[in-house]
């Protein structure tokens, strides 16, 4: 009796659960909206609406995992069948001909490769309430010429072959961040080698590691006394960047700990690199309390031309034909190296740059080392490039050289 009990038990069991199936089934496929969804979760297949292939997240939000028609202008949805969707997948549109994207501020991950690769993309907008954009996830979009990153996007990552998000975005020049921007994330520029400026709001007080990192074009950064906290490697292999920045500000001190040249806005703007101080043009005012100085050097130099005279007269009257034949030797020396004491120093830069400014005259000697990218003119471009190799960066590989 007991083992008919069981055997009726698990047949009515077996009932109901088909019973069940098959209603959950048709109720799914009676859903308005819900039936696509339903037939192709209960068979495995790939979701679909309009362009997109796309997911469900555990929080029943959704992603666009892939586009699957060939176009150039794309509008992203902000929800599907009523969820929201909240991200873009990695590589959904990698190497795609995508020309321009509408994104809804619904977005708030932008996966690793999404966009890599869309070489005619030359407008696309953030949404605002942005918070991850992976890496590489705009690489070698070369026609892409201008970005404004929102305020809510504080994580951004790097690939392990060194790919930033903006990696090879070779037009990329115009970079605004929203008002009320707080944080610049970890890699966000890395590697961003053809941005040549960058100014950072006055709202924000971090700055991540890496963010500036290996921008081989930085040339200009400038850093808001608002800063906190700056990244111990946020300029690393930087070699051209220049900190624009206030006097005992965090990014001021960071500068220093990390001999970075930097330049004071608040003080006499002039460039200065471990210490050392390298005049510019708007220098020029603070040498005027000199010139009572340089003007008694100058009646010195005047009066020992004229007592010259004298012995060039002498010198004139002895072997004339002797003196026919002579010629002058080049002076010796090493390229760069004004003082002649054997060190490529700021030193040596700032005796060029007043050279060039003619506040000084440079003798024979220093004359025939001085002009070190060889253009025939000693100027500001030979101080720069001797004060760049006091620091280590050789521009011209003759600086340094014996003559």
């Amino acid at each position: 009796m007991k083992a008919k009990k069981t055997i009726a038990l698990m047949i009515a069991a077996t009932m109901l659960t088909a019973s069940m199936s098959t209603a959950l089934t048709a109720n799914a496929a009676q859903a308005p909206g819900a039936s696509a969804a339903a037939a192709a979760a209960l068979s495995g297949e790939a979701l679909v609406y309009g362009d997109f292939e796309y997911k469900f997240n555990n929080d029943d939000t959704i992603t666009l995992t892939k586009f699957i028609v060939t176009g150039t202008t794309f509008e992203v949805p902000e929800e599907i069948d009523g969820k929201p969707v909240v991200g873009i997948g990695s590589e959904a549109f990698r190497d795609s001909g995508v020309l321009t994207i509408a994104i809804p501020d619904s977005i708030t991950k932008i996966g690793n490769r999404a966009f890599e690769g869309c070489t005619g993309l030359y407008e696309v907008t953030l949404p605002k309430d942005l918070e991850f954009l992976g890496c590489a996830a705009f690489a070698d979009c070369t026609s892409l010429e201008e970005i404004t990153i929102p305020k809510t996007l504080t994580k951004s990552d790097v690939s392990s072959s060194g790919k930033g998000p903006f990696t090879g975005c070779e037009k990329l020049q115009n970079i605004d961040f929203e008002e009320g921007t707080t944080t610049i994330a970890n890699h966000l520029f890395y590697n961003c080698d053809f941005i040549e400026e960058i100014i950072v709001p006055d709202t924000v007080t971090s700055v991540g590691n890496h963010a500036f990192g290996s921008c081989g074009s930085l040339k200009k950064v400038v850093l808001p006394a608002s800063v906190e906290k700056i990244g111990n490697e946020s300029f690393e292999n930087s070699k051209k960047t220049e900190i624009y920045c206030y006097t005992d500000s965090e990014a001021h001190k960071f500068a220093d700990k990390k001999e970075l040249p930097y330049v004071l806005l608040d003080g006499d703007t002039s460039v200065i690199v471990n210490g050392d101080k390298l005049l510019t043009d708007e220098d020029t005012d603070s040498e005027i309390e000199n010139t009572d100085t340089e003007d008694k050097q100058t009646d010195t130099e005047t009066s020992d031309v004229e007592n010259s005279d004298v012995e060039n007269s002498d010198v004139e009257n002895s072997d004339t034909d002797s003196s026919d034949t002579d010629t002058p030797e080049e002076p010796e020396g090493t390229w760069g190296d004004l003082d002649d004491d054997g060190a490529i120093t700021s030193g040596d830069a700032l005796t060029i740059l007043r050279a060039s400014l003619m506040y000084d005259t440079l003798t024979p000697e220093q004359e025939a080392v001085a002009d070190v990218n060889s253009d025939g003119t000693v100027d500001a471009l030979d101080a720069l490039a001797v004060l760049r190799a006091s620091v280590g960066f050789i521009d011209y590989d003759i600086i340094g050289q014996k003559k």
